[in-house]
C-alpha cells in the first residue's frame, strides 16, 4: 500500500469492524489510527467512534476519556458540541450529579446556543437541587421552563416551590404557588 492511503486504510478498516459487529479489533484499530497518526483530520470522527462503541458496550470509562480527548484536542469540531452532551449524560447515568452539572454548564459555555440548551438548564437545576445546592438551582430550573414550557413546566416548578420551601423562602414559595 503507497504510505499516503496507510491511514486511511487504518480509519476506514477501523470503522467497517466495528460496523461489522467486531468492535474490540475496531476500537483497537482507531485507537491505532488517533494515536499514529494524531493530525490527521479524521481523527475527532475516529474518537467519537470508539467514545459512541464504548459507551454502546457501557464500558463508560473508555467513552468518557475518547469524548473528553476530543473536546480538549479538538475545541472547535463539529463533534464537540455532541462530545459534551454525551459527557454530562454518561454522568447522569452513572448518577454522578456533581460532574453532570459541571459537564452541562461546560457545555453552555461553550456552546450557549446549543438545541439541548433547555435541557441543559433543567438537568443543571435539578442536579443541584438533589446536591441540596437550592439557591443556584432556582434559576436554572426557571430558565429551563421560560425555554421549553410544554416539557419542562411541570417537572421545573415542582422543583422550584420545593427548593423555596427548604430556603423557607416563604414570599417566593407564595409567588410560586400561585
Amino acid at each position: 500500500i503507497d504510505p499516503k492511503y496507510v491511514p486511511a486504510r487504518h480509519y476506514k478498516m477501523g470503522w467497517a469492524l466495528i460496523e461489522s459487529g467486531n468492535e474490540p479489533q475496531g476500537l483497537d484499530i482507531l485507537g491505532e489510527f488517533a494515536s499514529d497518526w494524531p493530525d490527521d483530520p479524521r481523527v475527532p470522527s475516529a474518537l467519537v467512534k470508539r467514545a459512541m462503541t464504548f459507551q454502546t458496550l457501557e464500558n463508560y470509562e473508555d467513552a468518557l476519556s475518547n469524548y473528553q480527548t476530543l473536546t480538549k484536542r479538538f475545541p472547535s469540531d463539529p463533534n464537540s458540541e455532541f462530545s459534551m452532551q454525551q459527557i454530562a449524560l454518561i454522568h447522569a447515568q452513572l448518577q454522578q450529579i456533581r460532574p453532570m452539572v459541571e459537564a452541562y454548564s461546560n457545555l453552555l459555555k461553550r456552546f450557549p446556543n446549543t438545541p439541548i440548551k433547555a435541557e441543559a438548564h433543567y438537568w443543571i437545576g435539578g442536579g443541584l437541587f438533589d446536591l441540596k445546592d437550592y439557591k443556584p438551582a432556582i434559576p436554572a430550573l426557571d430558565e429551563a421552563r421560560k425555554l421549553k414550557p410544554d416539557e419542562f413546566a411541570a417537572k421545573a416548578t415542582l422543583r422550584i416551590l420545593l427548593a423555596q420551601y427548604h430556603l423557607e423562602n416563604l414570599e417566593e414559595l407564595e409567588k410560586e404557588t400561585k
